[in-house]
């Protein structure tokens, strides 16, 4: 069985470095990753995760190593095969790049900027590690 591999559109990509970027789906991944779905994906040598949309998905052998999705955001497609052909097509005959063109056609309301959240972990007791200074900065926090 080939690999599936997703064409992305990354977010903030300027014009320059524009472009469909390969990922390889993983297993746990390849029922919810489909075109149109946003995902989370690492790009560049630091890593720094970054939010696409999948424009394709084909299987095939990559030519090259490539980084993997990290999550994918929707359950389903927020775009349907027609608007990523538009898509397609205001990239080339607009001046604007795939994640604008995305961008005009994301239902309204819909949040497509990544926000980073922090929790503590529930299986941790702050009673038996921390000394009682420690537990007031725990508690404030």
């Amino acid at each position: 069985m080939l690999p599936r591999i997703a064409q992305i559109a990354l977010d903030g990509a300027a014009g320059s470095f524009d472009k469909r970027y390969s990922y390889l789906i993983p297993q746990e991944l390849a029922v919810s990753a489909l075109p149109g779905c946003r995902v989370t994906v690492s790009f560049g040598r630091g890593d720094s995760k970054r939010q696409g949309i999948i424009l394709s998905v084909e299987e095939s052998e990559p030519q090259h190593k490539l980084k993997a999705l990290y999550s994918v955001t929707d359950s389903e497609p927020v775009l349907n095969e027609e608007m990523l052909l538009l898509c397609e097509w205001m990239k080339e005959h607009v001046f604007c790049t795939y994640f604008d063109a995305v961008h005009t056609l994301l239902p309204t309301g819909l949040n497509y900027r990544m926000t980073d959240f922090y929790a503590v972990n529930p299986d941790f007791s702050a009673e038996s590690l921390l000394d009682e200074a420690e537990k007031e900065c725990f508690d404030f926090l």
